[in-house]
């Protein structure tokens, strides 16, 4: 059975998708930024540490959109205060791991942004279709839902 577009998701077709598991971090996924030139967005529930982050946007503090639990407010503020054109909203409702990045990279992943030393598990897709979908289908109501930081 084939998947179809509905009220709960998109149906699309793509050629480049990755399951990965254990050797896929954050800092790999993130490992390219300085040579991106479109918006990151970020949905996570928690936070890393501040060196962590420090060492992933140093490459490009500027562009970027994260979306983190309301118990990370800390963090946020933080992180906000060495990049301040790092936007980050909170939102009691997240548990999400998404990553975006324009035009056309989808992460979905069952780890929090930052490094773990669970075995997790996420998806990677290279889709124009994908990604603008769910900018526009979940990323800004969520966005739009959220407490700016």
């Amino acid at each position: 059975m084939a998947f179809k577009t509905d009220g709960g998701g998109i149906a699309f077709k793509c050629n480049d998708i990755k399951l990965l598991c254990k050797a896929s971090t954050w800092g790999t996924k993130l490992s390219q930024l300085h040579r991106q030139k479109g918006a990151v967005r970020i949905i996570t529930y928690s936070l890393p540490r501040v060196e962590y982050i420090k060492e992933q946007f140093n490459r490009r503090p500027s562009n970027i959109y994260i979306i983190c639990h309301e118990k990370f407010v800390d963090v946020a503020n933080q992180v906000k205060a060495l990049y301040p054109e790092i936007c980050f909203a909170i939102n009691a409702e997240v548990h999400s791991k998404v990553l975006l990045i324009e035009p056309h990279t989808v992460y979905v992943s069952s780890a929090n942004f930052g490094s773990s030393r669970w075995h997790e598990t996420a998806i990677g897709l290279h889709s124009k279709e994908a990604h603008d979908w769910y900018i526009e289908n979940s990323f800004l109501p969520l966005w739009k839902s959220s407490k700016p930081v």
